[in-house]
């Protein structure tokens, strides 16, 4: 547990920018700092809320079997906004131990990196949004704690309501897919 949070604060050191830039991507990847930092704070604190008041919120997993790798695919998905939700930003971080399972430098993904800002809109032109990252598993490494802790995910979710920001953190499961289950049992 210990390695897995020294290697995420390690990686956030490693992304914060150094000196003075002009660099239209140092904001990005501040951000993409802060929000590696929220999501670790919250991890730690957890208090989180159930369920989403502004929008449901869809969690998933799914088996990838390709020629090069096995890979765990996760996805969070925004619909249903019952109030207009500017400059949204996703975040999502798996459980810690997920490391162990993983062939990934972090267990951390978030839209901040993405050039276009968007809003979702009740019944409007973008009426949900999603963000996915699928991650190398490690075959020889699955074992009986994986049950217990691949279906953790940790969710931000940022956007601005009538000039109020707000920041929803929510510690939720995801709904895996029968063939990702079946895949880890066996």
């Amino acid at each position: 547990m210990k390695k897995q949070i020294i290697t995420t604060l390690i990686l956030i050191l490693l992304l914060i920018p150094v000196g003075c830039s002009n660099d239209e991507h140092s904001d990005a990847k501040a951000t993409y700092v802060s929000e590696a930092s929220d999501l670790i704070n919250f991890m730690k604190n957890d208090p989180y809320e159930n369920n989403p008041n502004n929008y449901s919120l869809i969690n998933t997993s799914k088996l990838l079997i390709e020629e090069d790798a096995v890979r765990l695919e996760y996805e969070i998905f925004i619909q249903d906004p019952k109030v207009i939700m500017k400059e949204v930003i996703m975040s999502f971080h798996l459980a810690d131990d997920m490391m162990n399972y993983l062939n990934a430098n972090n267990v951390f993904h978030t839209n901040t990196d993405y050039d276009n800002s968007f809003d979702i809109t009740p019944a409007g032109e973008v009426e949900g949004a999603s963000l996915s990252r699928a991650f190398v598993l490690e075959p020889t490494k699955i074992d009986d704690k994986i049950l217990s802790i691949y279906e953790t995910i940790y969710i931000k979710i940022s956007y601005t309501v009538d000039s109020e920001r707000i920041e929803d953190y929510f510690k939720m499961k995801i709904s895996p897919s029968p063939e990702l289950e079946a895949y880890l049992i066996n």
